[in-house]
């Protein structure tokens, strides 16, 4: 008897509406954004059969590849010239950058200086670590394979066919037992390195690119603990599978500015 499979559902589209400006707490700096607006679409087959609601809009680095939320009103214009020269961009898109560079650049100097508040230097270090909370939770959400999975899994389908089609000569109760025992253990294996996908992912993809911007205010295990910490307890990603260790491997490896 045929089932028919039909695959209906919602899905995230995001619309490329061109080229602004902004500053990126990644970076440290202004630079140039990808503007995206993100619908949630009803799908058939995957392919669109609504029109989608608005979800919001975000911006998306084009140095370091850091999305961001944003609100649409932050921009007065919206370019589709992706050459133009960054200090044009500002004063057309988003002139108030030059105000966030000016506050930025202040608060530096007062952390140089150790004249900053232990809660504004907290707030900057927990930023960066925030901001990579989407990504990382995607990442957590879904069943995705990388080095490690897709090897175990391929070795896992190879020893069952050998046992299926090659292990003739062995005793039947051997092979029986030998591929139950193959198929738990490949089970577990697999299990545990799906769960800890998103960790690896992180210190992989994410660290590295957010760790330059907790180095400049050189924080300590006990800053990244205690911020990790609370973001636990708040239920974030970011909070459950990161360790304080990783980031301060990844924070160890920037180089020192100057």
């Amino acid at each position: 008897m045929f089932v028919p499979i039909v695959i209906y559902g919602t899905h995230v589209w995001r619309r490329r509406l061109g080229w602004v400006a902004g500053y990126c707490p990644i970076c440290r700096m202004a630079q140039r954004f990808r503007l995206f607006k993100v619908q949630v679409v009803r799908h058939f087959f995957y392919l669109p059969i609504a029109p989608g609601r608005t979800a919001g809009h975000e911006v998306r680095c084009q140095r370091c590849g850091q999305t961001m939320e944003t609100l649409i009103d932050t921009y007065p214009d919206v370019t589709r010239d992706r050459h133009l020269p960054i200090e044009q961009l500002i004063d057309l898109t988003c002139p108030t950058v030059w105000e966030q560079l000016e506050e930025r650049q202040a608060m530096y100097e007062r952390y140089c200086l150790g004249v900053m508040s232990a809660d504004e230097r907290d707030a900057l270090l927990a930023e960066p670590l925030r901001l990579i909370e989407p990504e990382l939770d995607a990442r957590a959400s879904g069943l995705h394979s990388d080095r490690w999975t897709t090897p175990f899994a391929l070795a896992a389908v190879g020893g069952a066919v050998y046992l299926t089609y090659y292990a003739g000569h062995l005793p039947r109760h051997v092979r029986q037992e030998a591929g139950w025992a193959l198929a738990l253990s490949s089970i577990v294996i697999i299990a545990l390195l799906v769960s800890g996908d998103a960790r690896r992912y992180a210190k992989r993809k994410l660290l590295p690119r957010i760790a330059p911007a907790l180095a400049a205010y050189q924080p300590t295990r006990h800053d990244i603990k205690t911020i990790l910490d609370r973001f636990r307890r708040r239920g974030l990603t970011v909070g459950k599978r990161l360790r304080p260790r990783d980031v301060m491997a990844a924070v160890g490896r920037v180089p020192e500015e100057g």
